[in-house]
């Protein structure tokens, strides 16, 4: 791996940290952070490539595109987080000097810049102390966003990934590291923050459709595909239409049903989020005879 991606990846991540990487747009399980810097054997998610009795991928270390946020332990979920600690800020609006320069403009504390290699600047900040959930991680993220409007709003969940710097995506396009500052101090962003108040997030009421939801009484079998994937024989459109209908029969709107139902979903070539979107609206639509 590149000197520049190993300088990253030290800083978001303890020696003892597990952390989920790629060397493409899909996700895998993670692997301690101690192995990165060799040959890698990316694990593939169940119901992925059943048909093989191996479901690895191979590749070196110098072939890892991204890398997950945060420290993570299974597969690249955000329930499987287990420290909140890296927000990235991405914005896909303006040249690559007008992006650099509506971050510095804005006085945010951040640790470094990786430029993605084709049209965007990934900004990372990398926390001193880790924050203690993940409502938490959520609530900053949005108050950040309602700071600034132009960032992509989907980079919320804890497990999104950053690019690592020092590798090509394609030909011609390096991924580089732009600038590299170091950790930033918990109470420097809280400061940040707190000058922007009214910005902060409102805490939202539940909708009359979610007053008897209770996901602890979710049946034996969704719990059992969410934690242990779909078994040989199902197919993903069938399982998550289930999921879906189930969690229109517990109460919850289908926003609130997609909202945790994302912790569990991992996109794959062959399924991607519009289809998983797709299934879930459609049990909805089943249990409510539409």
């Amino acid at each position: 791996m590149h000197k520049n991606g190993k300088k990253l990846l030290n800083l978001m991540f303890l020696p003892d940290e597990s952390v989920c990487v790629t060397n493409s747009k899909f996700s895998y399980h993670s692997i301690p952070l101690s192995l990165i810097d060799g040959p890698i054997k990316l694990i593939s998610p169940p119901g992925v490539n059943e048909d093989k009795i191996d479901r690895a991928i191979y590749c070196s270390s110098s072939e890892l595109l991204l890398a997950a946020l945060n420290p993570i332990e299974g597969y690249c979920r955000d329930v499987n987080v287990k420290a909140y600690r890296n927000f990235l800020i991405e914005i896909d609006v303006g040249t690559i000097d007008q992006q650099i320069d509506y971050i510095k403009r804005s006085g945010i504390p951040y640790s470094a810049m990786v430029f993605s290699g084709n049209k965007s600047v990934h900004v990372l900040i990398s926390l001193d102390k880790p924050l203690d959930d993940e409502k938490s991680y959520r609530k900053t993220f949005q108050w950040i966003n309602n700071i600034l409007p132009l960032i992509d709003e989907h980079c919320v969940n804890p497990s999104r990934k950053i690019r690592i710097p020092g590798v090509e995506r394609e030909p011609g396009k390096i991924q580089k590291l732009l600038e590299f500052k170091g950790k930033v101090l918990s109470k420097d962003l809280a400061d940040w923050l707190n000058k922007h108040p009214l910005s902060a997030p409102k805490e939202r009421k539940k909708s009359k459709s979610s007053d008897k939801a209770d996901i602890s009484e979710i049946k034996p079998w969704a719990a059992k595909l969410l934690n242990e994937g779909f078994p040989a024989g199902m197919g993903r459109n069938h399982g998550w239409f289930s999921l879906g209908a189930e969690f229109c029969a517990m109460g919850f709107t289908e926003e609130e049903a997609i909202k945790m139902l994302s912790k569990y979903f991992i996109e794959e070539h062959d399924f991607r989020e519009k289809e998983w979107l797709i299934a879930i609206n459609s049990g909805y639509r089943h249990f409510m005879g539409k």
